[in-house]
């Protein structure tokens, strides 16, 4: 079973962090590097959120797709990101290649992530040879951005306050790593390996 990368079909409704509050943490009072602060919150986002953030999940609620080449041939398959959602769905081609939806599974999590689980006594339909012949869509995400934990929330400020501080890529002085106050908050949040 080979699968395509998944794609954010819906974007979250809010960034993880308002403008209001990354300057109050930043301590800043005026207006002049709004755009600034506005674009360390999205880099810092990008960095822990979604497929390519290093977390491995989904912060505020969002939607997903996956395509696959066929149904796998043991009874469950993972998907990339969670924590799952209220809304998962399948479809696929049939070897009409036409498309149907399928609904004999259940969606599950455990320590790894969510999963597709085939229900007991069903089997996997046959389907068309094409590289996306079965889609999953999902609903991922800890809900609004009050449901994200906050040692992410804390995390994106000092990731942001450390890059309002310090602009460039490199400086004259010995290279140092982001504070390792980061790294102790998402340790236990990252997905582990799929």
């Amino acid at each position: 079973m080979k699968a395509l990368a998944p794609v954010r079909t819906v974007a979250p409704s809010s960034a993880i962090l308002s403008l209001a509050d990354a300057k109050a943490h930043l301590r800043v009072l005026h207006d002049d590097e709004d755009a600034l602060i506005t674009a360390l919150i999205a880099a810092a986002e990008a960095h822990l959120d979604g497929f390519s953030g290093v977390l491995g999940r989904a912060l505020v609620t969002q939607e997903w797709e996956r395509s696959f080449d066929a149904f796998p041939a043991c009874n469950s398959f993972r998907l990339p990101l969670g924590p799952l959602g209220d809304e998962v769905t399948l479809s696929y081609f049939d070897a009409d290649d036409v498309e149907q939806t399928f609904s004999d599974f259940h969606a599950v999590s455990d320590a790894i992530g969510p999963m597709i689980v085939l229900q007991d006594g069903a089997t996997w339909p046959s389907t068309a040879a094409r590289p996306d012949a079965v889609k999953v869509a999902w609903r991922c995400g800890y809900g609004d951005v009050a449901d994200v934990p906050p040692a992410i929330i804390h995390a994106a400020k000092l990731m942001i306050g450390h890059w309002y501080a310090n602009r460039e890529a490199a400086t004259p002085d010995p290279f140092a790593q982001m504070p390792l106050a980061v790294d102790a908050l998402l340790a236990p949040l990252r997905a582990v390996g799929v």
